[in-house]
């Protein structure tokens, strides 16, 4: 970016304007790209979807029986202090334990047996699209070595 873009921004950013929904486009077709490099491996599904409020959501499916699906929600968000901050949620891990016992119930909802981790980054890197894609590497990598390894 030239001098007088970075220098706009800055005092724009300072003043509380952001450019999040523009950012947010960014990650989701960032996660877009991913979705169909995921795609070519066999025995894998994946999709991204816009959830509420410009919220990337990156679903694995592993192909056949298998009880639970990779989640990640990426985004960008303005923090306290005023700072464009990158926020990735993932799925690290699954309780069975809890999953046994809800599906006894009728109409049991599952979706609370799935543990949960929270990263916020800050700084100029969490623009870049490889930055960003690595992250989301790390947590579907996270997910295998936890739950999601395929057994032949």
């Amino acid at each position: 970016m030239e001098t007088w873009n970075n220098n706009l921004e800055g005092h724009l950013n300072s003043g509380g304007y952001f450019r999040i929904k523009e950012l947010n486009e960014h990650i989701f077709n960032w996660c877009s790209l991913w979705v169909d490099e995921v795609d070519r491996f066999d025995g894998l599904h994946a999709t991204v979807s816009t959830k509420y409020p410009q919220q990337s959501l990156v679903e694995v499916k592993q192909r056949g029986y298998s009880t639970i699906t990779f989640f990640c929600y990426l985004h960008y968000s303005v923090s306290s202090d005023k700072q464009i901050e990158l926020i990735i949620k993932s799925v690290t891990g699954f309780n069975y334990g809890n999953f046994i016992r809800k599906t006894i119930e009728a109409d049991a909802d599952t979706s609370d047996c799935y543990i949960w981790e929270e990263a916020s980054f800050e700084g100029e890197e969490i623009f870049q699209k490889g930055f960003v894609l690595e992250n989301l590497n790390l947590a579907l990598d996270r997910f295998l070595k936890q739950c999601g390894e395929r057994n032949y």
